[in-house]
């Protein structure tokens, strides 16, 4: 036991608190900390509201089962540790958004973007997002745009939270008009060759990280599919994967390389993991997303790779690769579990094997001085109106 879990414990027994109530704050604690993979005491007032948030989402805790956590993170935080920090069980409105999304059936990561996005929006102006009008929506949407400088990806993220909380939340329909959407920047996805990918995957010492990004190469998975694999969507016998609930909450099955399957079976027998594909050592569950990019950008730059490039740039070199080996752009389209064509085609322009059959007019042979004196020869021996002058046919 170590010393900060005693020093909790004697707390809450100098208190009078029952057994039970003494047993289960202090496993709410450890919980909470091993779901960061660190000690309580590093942790602060903004992870316990992301603990949260993955308590709604994914574990479905109920509103008392979540008070009762957050009152035991209180009494750890004021009482053992001495800090006084406001932690509050999540407020009414914001639990009232959190259902209304869960019952249209968004993804956990939706959830968790849309309640960040509204209490980052109500927190700049230091009052609930309820008693905030279109004045209040337009200098935050300017703030974002002029001085934090953020992407209109960014920007549209957070006005899709707001047009959500506005319409569905509050019920007014009528804020819409005033929460606009940025245009987006049209931008030509990153490939790597064939080559760097190679390069890439072999400067990866270690055996989890080699695996998990030759599956998001091999099979085209985006980092948060490739990171819920289960060891049983992994089918052998059918040489297929089994995406389960992908973006947009639909499964899909891709084509298990041969030579990532023999990857994939050295890895299983050094590892050996029983529910998730790439576990994490600390926590038990399937590797963070985090953790896969850190690692990613870490390969690259022991690659020597200059271009700029992420986890995703992998799911990008495979729908090109494919394309450049002649694949129906539809097939890929299913791989990569597109729901429109026209994001399948975005490969088409940086697929080199229509631009490489296609011959620069700077690259054309240039005609000799020969070649243009006897056609300039002819043109002047040709009888001047001899095609006009022929006679036609008579009737």
């Amino acid at each position: 036991m170590t010393p900060l879990r005693q020093r909790m414990i004697e707390n809450l027994q100098a208190r009078k608190c029952s057994p039970e109530r003494v047993l289960s704050y202090v496993e709410h604690v450890a919980r909470f900390a091993k779901y960061f993979g660190s000690s309580p005491d590093r942790l602060g007032v903004s992870h316990v509201r992301d603990y949260q948030a993955h308590l709604l989402t994914q574990e479905r805790v109920s509103p008392e089962v979540l008070t009762e956590i957050v009152n035991a993170l209180r009494f750890f935080y004021q009482v053992t540790l001495g800090r006084h920090c406001r932690l509050e069980p999540m407020t009414p409105l914001r639990l009232r958004m959190f259902e209304d999304m869960r019952m249209r059936n968004y993804s956990p990561h939706t959830i968790n973007n849309h309640l960040g996005h509204v209490a980052l929006f109500a927190r700049h102006f230091g009052r609930s997002p309820d008693r905030l009008g279109p004045n209040e929506v337009r200098r935050f949407l300017a703030y974002l745009a002029t001085e934090r400088r953020v992407s209109c990806g960014v920007i549209n993220a957070f006005s899709s939270a707001l047009r959500f909380f506005y319409k569905v939340t509050v019920r007014r329909p009528w804020m819409l008009e005033h929460i606009p959407m940025a245009r987006k920047e049209k931008h030509l996805p990153s490939v790597l060759s064939r080559d760097e990918v190679l390069e890439f995957l072999d400067a990866i010492p270690n055996s989890k990280h080699r695996a998990i990004l030759t599956t998001c190469y091999a099979a085209g998975l985006r980092v948060s599919e490739v990171t819920a694999l289960k060891v049983s969507d992994i089918d052998s016998a059918r040489g297929v994967i089994h995406v389960r609930q992908g973006k947009g909450k639909k499964d899909r099955m891709v084509p298990l390389s041969r030579v990532l399957l023999a990857l994939l079976r050295q890895y299983w027998s050094a590892e050996r993991p029983r529910e998730w594909l790439f576990p994490s050592e600390r926590t038990g569950q399937p590797l963070s997303t985090r953790t896969v990019n850190c690692v990613c950008k870490r390969a690259l730059q022991r690659a020597g790779i200059a271009k700029k490039a992420s986890v995703h740039t992998l799911r990008h070199s495979f729908a090109t690769h494919l394309l450049d080996a002649g694949t129906n752009v539809r097939v890929i389209q299913l791989l990569l579990g597109h729901g429109s064509l026209r994001s399948t085609q975005i490969y088409t322009h940086v697929s080199t094997m229509g631009l490489l059959s296609t011959t620069s007019p700077l690259d054309l042979p240039s005609p000799s001085s020969k070649d243009v004196a006897e056609v300039s020869e002819r043109t002047e021996n040709q009888p001047e109106g001899s095609e006009a002058q022929k006679e036609e046919p008579k009737a």
